[in-house]
């Protein structure tokens, strides 16, 4: 799934219309750029970013809690007012995506080894998003919760707004 993101317009002044938050992100970031919004108390979830953080040598993606203010601002300004239960959300060049499209698209912008699923885009994404949405139903049973953040290099720091 995908959607655009908003823009504001200032038409009673006539002026050029302002970025919006997500735009402003969206342009910083580049067109290969992503911001992913993750359950930062899930630990598979955990996982995938810290895979992604360590595989990402280009700083193409920014990891953002997402029960934060920056993430629900985010959100809002993406058309979506509250993102579903169970999902990393992926923010990038202007669209958001969610289920089995965030992990596919990230680890296709990864480069070689992990541009190698590029295939799995062939599976129909309702059989995808299937097997997607039962580990998300399960992922505390299976993989646990956590409180705690593990241990970051300072790039890896960097990448990740608390915001």
């Amino acid at each position: 799934m995908a959607a655009s993101m908003a823009s504001t317009k200032n038409s009673s002044t006539g002026s050029r219309p302002q970025a919006t938050f997500a735009e402003a992100v969206s342009r910083a970031l580049g067109p290969r750029g992503g911001v992913l919004l993750i359950d930062a108390e899930c630990v598979l979830c955990n996982r995938f970013a810290r895979t992604v953080i360590r595989a990402d040598r280009e700083g193409l993606f920014v990891l953002i809690p997402n029960h934060s203010e920056t993430s629900a601002r985010l959100l809002a300004e993406t058309c979506i007012p509250e993102p579903p239960t169970g999902t990393i959300v992926l923010l990038k060049g202007g669209r958001s995506y969610i289920y089995s499209d965030v992990s596919l698209n990230v680890w296709a912008d990864l480069g070689f080894p992990w541009s190698l699923t590029k295939p799995a885009f062939l599976i129909p994404r309702a059989i995808r998003d299937f097997f997607y949405k039962l580990v998300a139903d399960n992922r505390y049973r299976l993989f646990g919760k956590t409180t705690a953040c593990g241990l970051l290099s300072p790039e890896e720091r960097r990448r990740v707004l608390m915001g």
